[in-house]
């Protein structure tokens, strides 16, 4: 049974149905990082901070724009969400497309969430960190950096004192990285940037807590994954035969799993769009 986990005074995180959630709770306010994406969970999130004394949600932080990290917003309303622009024009859309996503994640990650899709309301965030927005509160002085990598759009929330750090999926545990919408040497560079911050602990978009040792597979699997996409497509490889030839093993311990192997194709698709663009700007 999952339950509310504190990491450090006032910090808390919890393990839902599509992801971490976390929450900085200080003098009867909390800040939350990311939100439940089944309504009933949202709910449950909600009662469990105010039996800790929270009177007042103050501010949502979304570490990016899929839909398991924001559809829960709208049970903590009114609060600040904060999001980067990127993030903010992607979520306006969901306002159009979001019975077909709900319906995509439904079918992946839970199917009680096409049963509640009436009582979502999509909340389009009010603040933008462009680069990097530090909120200080009394007990508390918490940073929120654009990362990018997972997405465009993708935050780090970093609490320096504590130690703590949010990465949502820029960090994986025991599994491959989300890959489908990502920038991979963008990832790379969120990645050195969660390393120079020397946090204690990590918080990724999913599984437990870690330290910064998981970031080294992420980096190899990534840099790897670069390598032999741009060999084979310098050798005339379709974006095809790439997925088909390569196959990395031994990084997470998964990666026979089929979402591992699914992952691992996506990824392979991404980069191979990505380094056919990369070599034509050289030549051009």
């Amino acid at each position: 049974m999952r339950h509310i986990q504190e990491l450090s005074k006032g910090v808390y995180y919890r393990s839902f149905e599509g992801g971490n959630c976390g929450a900085v709770v200080d003098n009867e306010r909390a800040l939350l990082i990311d939100t439940p994406f089944l309504p009933s969970e949202a709910h449950e999130w909600r009662r469990e901070l105010e039996e800790l004394g929270v009177k007042v949600f103050h501010s949502i932080v979304n570490t990016d724009y899929h839909p398991e990290h924001i559809l829960g917003n709208a049970v903590f309303m009114p609060a600040a969400v904060w999001s980067n622009e990127s993030a903010a024009k992607q979520i306006a859309r969901y306002k159009l497309s979001l019975p077909e996503q709900v319906a995509n994640l439904a079918h992946e990650v839970d199917p009680r969430l096409a049963e509640t899709l009436g009582e979502i309301e999509v909340i389009t965030p009010q603040f933008s960190v462009e680069d990097r927005v530090t909120l200080y509160w009394p007990g508390y002085e918490i940073q929120l950096f654009h990362l990018g990598g997972h997405t465009p759009a993708s935050l780090g929330v970093f609490l320096p004192r504590e130690g703590i750090m949010f990465t949502g999926d820029i960090i994986s545990v025991r599994e491959p990285p989300a890959m489908v919408q990502s920038d991979s040497r963008g990832w790379l560079g969120a990645l050195a940037k969660i390393k120079n911050l020397e946090p204690k602990l990590l918080v990724p978009g999913i599984n437990e807590p870690c330290s910064l040792e998981y970031i080294e597979p992420i980096e190899r699997y990534i840099t790897e994954l670069r390598m032999q996409v741009i060999e084979m497509f310098k050798a005339g490889a379709s974006r095809r035969e790439c997925v088909e030839k390569i196959n990395l093993e031994g990084y997470f311990g998964e990666e026979q799993s089929a979402r591992a192997r699914r992952r691992q194709r996506e990824a392979i698709e991404r980069i191979y769009a990505e380094v056919r663009i990369e070599l034509r700007r050289k030549q051009e």
